[in-house]
């Protein structure tokens, strides 16, 4: 059984307090981080717009986005083993400054093939961003202060896809597609000159070989099966493309797993899921991001297809979500420290329950004062789910595989996301997409993936209260 440094939740008054240091980080951690999400979101809503300047088809101009995405699987993997080798605080440095470098570059393209390049160089210093700035929050905050630490992290989850297409759609509409990408370097280049002055470097671990080979078959596993499941939500799970695309890229993640839990060495290290609590927080992160990005998917769609608004208007009424989220980030992370991240994440996942429900039984005449809390609802309850389950996931391993827990979670977290958002937009072409009876299948399919989540996270509440029994036992039995 793989060892564990989490610690029991503690009473209220015995919770450590988290330097303000540790704030500063993390605060500087986020802002890189918020930008890897962030540019994901934000360059969608300008792909048609880029098509016709760049007098490319749509089809082709689609590859902007696609790109990044392929890009971003395929160096998600390898960040566990660069961490260790260069030292997480080091490595996230370097990538936010190749992701601000790429920002520019990308701004300046000339062509469509030249765009699609620099984007794919976005995509793999974009992947190292998040895992890496969850092991440098990891490693600074230990694990009784992760839930709170954490927590903070969720506005990169939570509001990046609501917001960047608002913010895409006014930059779109009032500058210019190049501000898509220019809008990242300010930012950039104020968190790297803070991040050189607060972010800690880590330490480097050398002598442990690269497994090369797992790394091939993940590589192409993983962005293999994320753009499946992408074209999927285009042309269906019937198409012969789509099954060839899925079926490689299963194989491939296949034969890794099997590599992984046989050489001494390898890229990721799947042993972590022989530790029950990791194994049911990551299971409840896969179904949470489906449910999160599925949400963050279909009430653009309902806006725009259903009520007929455009992109902006569309985007401001998603902030509904937003707001929620924000409301709900004093609560989640000292709740956790002193509880544990089950119980929030089944509490918040209620919630959201609660608002997504009714909106399958709304149509197009229902008033934004309803619609509106019903979000808010939705927004409070994901923003407090968001987080937990990772804290728990990542306060339960060694320290020294924190680099293994972040990339493996935040990969399971995406793969989730993707199959959320391409069921609920297959539920939608098949019951006819800008009708009432549409949405209200796909909210739906919505509320089944949240209730699947809420019972996962049910799951996980009752493995960290076994945990925490065999704790009490073990520390009340006397040695000897």
């Amino acid at each position: 059984m793989t060892s564990t440094t989490q610690s029991s939740p503690r009473p209220p008054d015995t919770l450590p307090k988290v330097p303000a240091e540790v704030w500063r980080v993390a605060a500087v951690v986020i802002t890189g981080s918020f930008m890897s999400t962030l540019g994901s979101s934000l360059v969608n809503v300008g792909l048609k717009t880029i098509a016709g300047v760049l007098h490319a088809p749509l089809s082709n101009a689609q590859w902007v986005a696609t790109g990044y995405l392929i890009a971003f699987a395929a160096a998600l993997p390898v960040t566990a083993w660069l961490s260790r080798r260069m030292g997480a605080g080091r490595l996230w440095l370097w990538a936010l400054a190749g992701f601000t470098v790429a920002s520019a570059a990308c701004s300046l393209a000339p062509n469509l093939g030249a765009l699609i390049a620099l984007r794919a160089v976005q995509g793999l210093c974009g992947a190292l961003l998040v895992p890496t700035g969850q092991t440098v929050i990891g490693e600074i905050a230990g694990p009784e202060r992760m839930g709170r630490v954490l927590n903070a992290t969720k506005i990169v989850v939570v509001l990046g896809p609501v917001i960047g297409p608002t913010i895409g759609g006014l930059l779109i509409r009032s500058l210019s597609w190049h501000w898509l990408f220019l809008v990242n370097v300010p930012v950039g280049v104020v968190a790297l000159a803070l991040g050189s002055r607060l972010v800690p470097r880590g330490v480097p671990t050398k002598g442990r070989p690269f497994d090369f080979g797992g790394f091939l078959l993940i590589a192409a596993g993983l962005p293999l099966v994320l753009y499946g499941i992408t074209i999927a939500e285009r042309q269906g799970l019937t198409d012969t493309r789509v099954l060839a695309t899925l079926l490689s890229g299963i194989v491939a993640m296949g034969l890794f797993a099997w590599r992984s839990l046989t050489v001494a060495t390898p890229v990721l290290d799947l042993r972590l899921f022989r530790n029950r609590v990791y194994t049911a927080a990551t299971t409840s992160v896969f179904f949470t991001g489906a449910a999160l990005l599925g949400t963050m998917i279909l009430l653009p769609l309902y806006y725009q297809l259903i009520r007929h608004e455009g992109v902006v208007t569309s985007g401001l009424l998603m902030l509904g979500i937003g707001c929620g989220s924000a409301l709900s980030m004093p609560f989640g992370g000292p709740i956790t420290d002193r509880v544990g991240g089950g119980i929030v994440s089944a509490a918040g996942l209620t919630l959201s329950l609660a608002g997504v429900l009714p909106m399958a039984f709304l149509d197009a005449r229902t008033g934004y004062l309803i619609l509106l809390p019903l979000q808010a609802a939705v927004g409070f309850g994901l923003g407090l789910s968001a987080m937990p389950s990772l804290s728990v996931a990542y306060a339960t391993v060694p320290r020294e595989r924190l680099p293994d827990a972040t990339s493996e979670a935040n990969i399971i977290q995406r793969v989730g996301g993707a199959v959320g958002t391409a069921v609920l937009v297959m539920v939608l072409e098949t019951n006819g997409t800008a009708t009432d009876s549409s949405f209200h299948a796909a909210c739906l399919w919505l509320a089944g993936a949240v209730f699947i989540a809420l019972c996962q996270s049910l799951w996980l509440t009752k493995v960290e209260s076994t945990r925490r029994k065999q704790e009490l036992t073990r520390r009340s039995t006397p040695k000897g």
